[in-house]
């Protein structure tokens, strides 16, 4: 009998998380798992075709905002013994809340990704996250950092093994025909250097550092040598173009808007520039450097696990985008370096980040965590504690 699992998240835009979770899906022994998917909010669903298409069941469980998804935790239950889950792998901290108060009442066990620092979520939701945090098995870290600030800031007494994040990279090449159709569609010349990013527009990403840092660029190079592409959309984004028109910037910053495939706009990226706060282990950093985009990142959360400044990349401190300004200026006068650190970039991704490898992993981990569960050597859908609901 094929093991039932089930992954719990909050909505299925393109995110890093929900990224992992439709591209992981490729990977997956089939054979051994039998996957399944459920998520809350119903306008957030992008990704809910690209996950059915691979012939899997996808379930909106419903609620709009924390509130709504807490009132779900019995629907959840319900779902979970009707289904005969056999564990339940939550991601993001909301999801994660719901999913143990749930699997507690059924018996089912919980594996757990932390993708984000948990000192940096929101006061109520980083204090239910911590009330609830040991009615799991076990815990995925997506980095080093992510594994310390969970033992300094939650403290509990669940295991936490660091498996961190991964892309196909065989799936992002740079073609010379889509870096020409994005440039030419966007009135962007052959020999300008695109510095670009792909971000949710939260303050978490600062992204008015970013803006700044294209300023600064543009008071360093004559401007017809450089472009700035942000994809992505969010609530800064008025505030955002408010601050491009008020620096002067709108013929080199252009906000592009969420694309469900951004591959056609890393391939015409040069340099990937991060200007975040915080950050767990971006998968859209792995992307463009796969896709031989330089990274110039802030040295913040699992960045520095990925970059090792001079030989694949740069960073600079968080809050300093004079730093990254002086950087991208450094490789558009040096294109022989922005060449050669591209291509050590995209061998980082595909010696070290293999979604493959990141997927194999886990299916051991859900092994491991089923094969302690009391009284289950193997799953056994008649030992789970029936509670009403």
């Amino acid at each position: 009998m094929k093991i039932r699992v089930l992954h719990l998240i909050k909505s299925l835009n393109r995110g890093g998380a929900e990224i992992l979770l439709t591209e992981g899906l490729r990977f997956a022994d089939r054979d051994r798992f039998e996957l399944s998917y459920a998520y809350f909010h119903p306008k957030i669903d992008a990704l809910v075709p690209t996950l059915s298409q691979q012939g899997v069941e996808v379930t909106c469980l419903g609620g709009e905002n924390h509130v709504g998804m807490l009132a779900r935790a019995p629907l959840l239950a319900r779902h979970l013994r009707d289904r005969r889950i056999d564990l339940v792998h939550c991601h993001l901290p909301t999801a994660g809340v719901v999913g143990r108060l749930a699997c507690r009442v059924v018996g089912v066990p919980v594996v757990y990704t932390e993708h984000n620092k948990p000192e940096r979520y929101r006061r109520p939701t980083f204090l239910l996250n911590r009330w609830t945090y040991e009615m799991q098995a076990h815990v995925i870290a997506v980095s080093d950092s992510v594994r310390e600030s969970i033992e300094a800031y939650i403290g509990a007494r669940v295991p936490v093994t660091v498996i961190r994040n991964g892309v196909d990279a065989p799936s992002y090449l740079r073609t010379e025909r889509e870096r020409a159709a994005v440039r030419q569609r966007l009135g962007i010349a052959d020999a300008a250097i695109v510095v670009g990013n792909v971000a949710a527009l939260i303050p978490q990403k600062r992204l008015h550092d970013w803006i700044e840092a294209a300023r600064r660029v543009c008071a360093m190079l004559p401007r017809a040598q450089v472009r700035f592409l942000l994809i992505g959309d969010g609530p800064e984004r008025e505030r955002l173009l408010a601050l491009v028109a008020k620096n002067g910037l709108k013929d080199v910053v252009q906000l592009c808007g969420i694309h469900p495939d951004v591959r056609p706009f890393l391939a015409a990226f040069d340099i990937y520039m991060m200007s975040s706060a915080f950050e767990g282990l971006p998968v859209a950093l792995l992307e463009a450097m796969a896709m031989r985009c330089v990274p110039v990142c802030t040295a913040v959360g699992g960045i520095p696990e990925v970059i090792v400044a001079g030989e694949n990349g740069y960073l600079t401190p968080p809050g300093r985008p004079d730093e990254l300004a002086a950087r991208v200026v450094e490789l558009a006068s040096q294109p022989d370096r922005l060449s050669r650190l591209g291509t050590a970039a995209r061998r980082t991704v595909s010696d070290d980040f293999r979604i493959d490898t990141m997927v194999a992993s886990i299916e051991q981990l859900y092994l491991d965590v089923l094969q302690r569960a009391p009284g289950a050597s193997a799953p056994s859908h008649s030992a789970r504690v029936a509670m009403p609901i």
